[in-house]
């Protein structure tokens, strides 16, 4: 049985923290990527309309639309559901927002930015609102002043009803993704009609920090990914 593609998308602004658990296997297809470190990014490369960022959006909607390379390795380019973290949870619902994208069956967000805009006043102004956050670099700027760049880079501002589903999982206590952040998506996606499963995970930090077993975080993703798929 040809199995969906689960592609854990990877982000340019914060690393993976040392002792956090990856995805346990889960017998379903993975597309793992390299992480990279905000601190180390390059802000003039890291800017939307860079090349380099195009050829990697490019890479990003080829690997889910490659039927015949799925085909090959066994995956259902039919059935496919996105699964990030953080940046990687950005650039996912960004995706799946996409129009015309329905081989993508579902979204599995933990606490993605959705509004940059908003990313700063929900945030510390002395950190995040800066000229170096990560926010700023990603637009290569603030984005009070690219206002329409980032609200082309925010998911919130590309929700429809037809919207594929989401599970979104926040935590209260995050201190670098404000948890109003995945509240506002969630709220959106409800508005348009679309199917989202909220989790607000209660003192939680940032990548589930002070979440003394985080397996039923990952066990609800995966009931989630095979109730969308049919699995």
């Amino acid at each position: 049985m040809a199995l969906p593609l689960r592609q854990n998308v990877p982000g340019a602004w914060l690393a993976w923290p040392p002792g956090m658990p990856r995805l346990p296997h889960s017998g379903r297809g993975r597309h793992p990527k390299r992480d990279r470190t905000c601190p180390r990014a390059r802000p003039e490369k890291d800017r939307p309309d860079h090349p380099r960022v195009r050829r990697r959006r490019r890479r990003h909607t080829r690997a889910v639309g490659a039927p015949r390379e799925h085909a090959r390795r066994g995956f259902d380019a039919g059935r496919i559901v996105l699964w990030g973290s953080s940046a990687g949870a950005h650039l996912s619902a960004l995706l799946a927002l996409k129009p015309g994208m329905s081989n993508i069956v579902g979204v599995i967000d933990w606490f993605g930015p959705a509004d940059l805009l908003a990313l700063g006043s929900q945030s510390d102004p002395h950190n995040e609102a800066a000229e170096d956050s990560c926010d700023a670099r990603l637009l290569g700027a603030r984005p009070a002043a690219v206002p329409e760049m980032a609200r082309a880079a925010s998911p919130i501002n590309h929700v429809h009803g037809a919207s594929p589903p989401f599970l979104i999982a926040h935590g209260t206590a995050d201190r670098h993704v404000p948890f109003q952040q995945s509240a506002d998506l969630a709220h959106a996606l409800e508005k348009a009609g679309a199917t989202v499963r909220f989790d607000s995970v209660e003192g939680a930090d940032y990548m589930w920090a002070n979440v003394a077993d985080p397996e039923p975080l990952f066990r609800t993703a995966l009931r989630f990914a095979a109730e969308v798929t049919g699995l």
